[in-house]
C-alpha cells in the first residue's frame, strides 16, 4: 500500500489550498501507475469539499479546513492502495444521473449507456405503457434510467442479490420511478410472471478462468456473481434467451451487452434460440457492445 507523504496534521503547513493539494495528489496518483490521476484527484476532492466541477474551480485558492485535509488524504489513501475511486465515492453518474453504490453492485460503465441509447432509438414514439425486464439490474442503472426516460413504461428489475436490490430501489427512489418498477429477487426468469415488450440485460460475461486475471481494480473489489458468466462467459446469454421466448410478446425485443470478442458467439446462440439480428451497436472505437435481437 503507497503512504501519502503528507506530514501528520500537527506539522501541517498552516495553510493548503484547493490547487496545491490537488497538485501533489496528481503528482502521488500519477507515481503510482494510476490511469486518470487528474481525474482521481479532483473527484476525491469534490466530494469532501461537496462542490461541482466548476466549484472547485472557483474555490482554487481556498484554504482547506483541518477536517477536509484529513478526509482528502484518507481519500487520496485508499486510492493509492488500489481502491477504485468510485468505490471510495460511493457513487457514479450513469446517463446525467448519480447512483449509489454498494459492495453487492458493480459500478456502472459509460459502455453501458450505448444500452440505453440502442432502446430509445429502437422506440417508436407512439408506443405506450411498454412492459420491460430488467435481469441482474445490479445498482438499477438500467432500470432506473428507463423508467425515467420513458414516463409510461412499467418495469421490473429482477438480481439474485438481494443487497444490490436494496441499492436498486434506493435510486429508483432517489430519482422518482419507484412506483413504476418491481424489484424482485430471482436467478433470471426463477421469480418472473407474464410477457414484456423489452428484456434489457447487462449480464456477467467474464469466461470463470479469466476472472483471477483481470485488473485487481476490478478482481479485488466487484462482487464475482456479477462478474463470472460461467466456463465460456456465455452462460447467462444461453439462459436469458433459451428461457426468455415464453416471456416476451408478439415482436419483442431483447438488448444484451456483450463482452469483447463475444459477438459471434452470442448471435450463434440467438438464432438457435429463433431470434431475428435486429443490429449491433458499437462504441466509439468500433468493438461491438450491444446486440439487440426480435422474437418472430
Amino acid at each position: 500500500i503507497r503512504q501519502i507523504n503528507w506530514l501528520p496534521w500537527k506539522k501541517m503547513p498552516d495553510a493548503i489550498v484547493v490547487e496545491s493539494w490537488l497538485r501533489d495528489a496528481r503528482q502521488q496518483l500519477a507515481s503510482a501507475g494510476v490511469a486518470t490521476p487528474e481525474l482521481d484527484a479532483r473527484l476525491l476532492l469534490q466530494e469532501v469539499l461537496e462542490l461541482t466541477s466548476s466549484g472547485m474551480i472557483s474555490q482554487s485558492r481556498a484554504t482547506l479546513t483541518k477536517r477536509q485535509f484529513q478526509a482528502a488524504n484518507e481519500f487520496l489513501e485508499r486510492r493509492l492502495s488500489g481502491e477504485p475511486v468510485h468505490r471510495i465515492l460511493g457513487w457514479r453518474e450513469f446517463y446525467g444521473r448519480k447512483f449509489q453504490l454498494s459492495n453487492d453492485t458493480l459500478i456502472p460503465r459509460p459502455e453501458t449507456e450505448i444500452l440505453i441509447d440502442a432502446v430509445l432509438q429502437d422506440l417508436k414514439t407512439n408506443e405506450d405503457r411498454l412492459r420491460i425486464l430488467d435481469i441482474g439490474t445490479g445498482s438499477g442503472a438500467i432500470a432506473v434510467t428507463l423508467a425515467a426516460e420513458l414516463p409510461s413504461a412499467e418495469l421490473v428489475a429482477t438480481d439474485i442479490s438481494k443487497g444490490a436490490l436494496e441499492t436498486a430501489f434506493k435510486n429508483a427512489d432517489v430519482h422518482s420511478v419507484a412506483d413504476r418498477i418491481t424489484f424482485l429477487n430471482s436467478d433470471v426468469f426463477e421469480s418472473v410472471d407474464g410477457v414484456f415488450d423489452l428484456i434489457v440485460s447487462n449480464p456477467p460475461y467474464i469466461p470463470e478462468n479469466e476472472i483471477d486475471l483481470l485488473q485487481p481494480e476490478v478482481r479485488l473489489h466487484d462482487p464475482k456473481r456479477a462478474l463470472s458468466g460461467g466456463q465460456d462467459g456465455l452462460a447467462f446469454y444461453r439462459r436469458i434467451l433459451g428461457e426468455g421466448v415464453s416471456f416476451l410478446a408478439n415482436h419483442a425485443r431483447v438488448f444484451l451487452e456483450m463482452g469483447i470478442g463475444q459477438e459471434k458467439e452470442i448471435k450463434n446462440i440467438a438464432m438457435e434460440c429463433d431470434f431475428e439480428i435486429m443490429d449491433i451497436s458499437r462504441d466509439l472505437s468500433g468493438i461491438s457492445r450491444v446486440i439487440s435481437i426480435r422474437a418472430r
